[in-house]
């Protein structure tokens, strides 16, 4: 009688462990997924203007190599920013990094389609050229 109420216990305790590491298997799951659709759309932000931004140089009658100082300013960014980003997480935590990326990231967007009403040429690539280099400073810390 006692060798079964041990055996009984056992097996219960067995699938208490299975049910908690089942869930912790499925919380990780969709933390995976989470970061996963969070990067997925970082570089689509990275690329989204590649198609519509040459026509919009064009209309602000800025020559079209100024596309291609541009691209390479995000290049620039995350090359830069990576080394700083890399010694913060020895810092704060992993999560704090991501949403800080994030907020930076949704403000260069911001900016970008501000720029878009500037009417100074000059002005127009400064602010474009701040938001893509913030675009990288973001994407290097998420």
């Amino acid at each position: 009688m006692i060798r079964k109420q041990e055996e009984d216990q056992e097996e219960e305790e067995s699938n208490t462990t299975a049910a908690i590491s089942s869930k912790s298997k499925i919380e990780c799951d969709n933390t995976l997924i989470t970061l996963l659709v969070i990067d997925f759309l970082s570089n689509c932000a990275y690329g989204l203007m590649a198609p519509f931004f040459p026509k919009i140089l064009e209309e602000k009658e800025i020559d079209q190599s100024i596309f291609g100082y541009m691209f390479s300013t995000y290049s620039v960014a995350v090359i830069l920013c990576s080394p700083v980003v890399g010694h913060l997480l020895l810092k704060v935590k992993r999560s704090t990094l991501l949403i800080s990326g994030l907020s930076m990231m949704s403000f260069a967007i911001f900016m970008f389609s501000i720029a878009n009403f500037v009417e100074s040429k000059t002005l127009f690539l400064v602010i474009v050229f701040l938001a893509r280099f913030l675009q990288g400073a973001a994407s290097s810390q998420i």
